[in-house]
């Protein structure tokens, strides 16, 4: 199989029909429907469940769509790659992209403050922002689809290197302005007590609450958690629970309706820039971290 099969079985999955995908790929319904049993010939399971109104995916075929999607991902990036490596050996210009993954909220304003100014310095070089949660954001760096993580910690940075980008953001709760929390101005342990709370899909959260708390993190009442901060703001409007956040990532969201409250005692987090160790950065990336080492006065190594 290639890379053309790859794309034409996730057309087909997008489209849930052979003749919407045949059209999309400009490629015979005919040809196509071949293309789909030989790659499923090749494979040797079945990948589609050909209904009568709409194509759906078999368990093998989900497991497929997965690595096809990653495949597919990786092969532009390596044709980017490959093309920066090459017009920067022939010209010396540095141009193509900047892949940057960040937890939501996450983007600090030194790291924008950077892409402004290398922006004003160099209008060839493409920033890719895309939001996710720490655990995807690992993967994504480890199989390359990214070069870039902007995360809070806790986070393993085994594997990775890493810059400070911010220091101790503070995290506590984001609430409805006129909630016993927002008059307090701080949230305790027992402010909580067993009241409804909207959790972040951040992986190191339970052991922060844990740790901070002193309770395991099974006694907090968890009524729904989030990964995308208007989903959060929207579910403490509608009175589902309060937000477990860091207040970086409030400051984006705050309005007349919702606020941030710092825990008490408080507990604070480092946000963090990392990327995989050992990789071989694209010249458009080199360019961008020396910038940003400069910047926060960080010898370039």
């Amino acid at each position: 199989m290639g890379f053309r099969e790859l794309a034409y079985f996730l057309s087909v999955v997008k489209e849930g029909s052979i003749l919407r995908a045949s059209e999309a790929m400009y490629i015979t319904q005919p040809n196509l429907s071949r293309q789909m049993h030989k790659l499923e010939e090749e494979v040797g399971h079945e990948l589609l469940i050909r209904g009568t109104r709409r194509i759906t995916l078999t368990r093998a075929g989900e497991v497929f769509k997965q690595y096809a999607e990653e495949l597919l991902a990786l092969k532009e990036c390596l044709n980017e790659e490959m093309k920066q490596a090459f017009d920067y050996q022939a010209t010396g210009k540095v141009e193509g992209r900047v892949l940057i993954s960040g937890e939501e909220g996450g983007i600090t304003a030194v790291l924008g403050d950077a892409v402004r100014e290398m922006q004003e310095e160099n209008c060839d070089i493409k920033y890719i922002f895309t939001n996710d949660n720490d655990v995807n954001i690992a993967d994504k760096l480890h199989k390359g689809i990214v070069h870039f993580g902007v995360v809070s910690e806790p986070f393993d940075t085994s594997r990775c290197e890493s810059i400070t980008l911010f220091e101790n953001a503070q995290w506590g709760l984001l609430v409805k302005r006129d909630s016993e929390y927002a008059k307090r101005g701080c949230v305790t342990v027992e402010d909580i007590g067993d009241k409804p709370l909207v959790c972040p899909t951040k992986s190191s959260v339970p052991q922060l609450m844990q740790d901070w708390s002193s309770k395991p993190f099974e006694e907090f009442n968890v009524a729904a958690t989030y990964d995308s901060l208007y989903s959060a703001v929207t579910l403490v409007d509608a009175g589902i629970g309060a937000a477990i956040c860091y207040e970086n990532c409030a400051k984006t969201v705050c309005d007349d309706a919702v606020c941030f409250v710092p825990f008490s005692p408080g507990m604070t987090t480092d946000i963090k820039l990392v990327w995989k160790r050992f990789k071989i950065l694209p010249e458009s990336c080199q360019l961008f971290l020396k910038h940003l080492r400069a910047k926060l006065g960080i010898e370039t190594k």
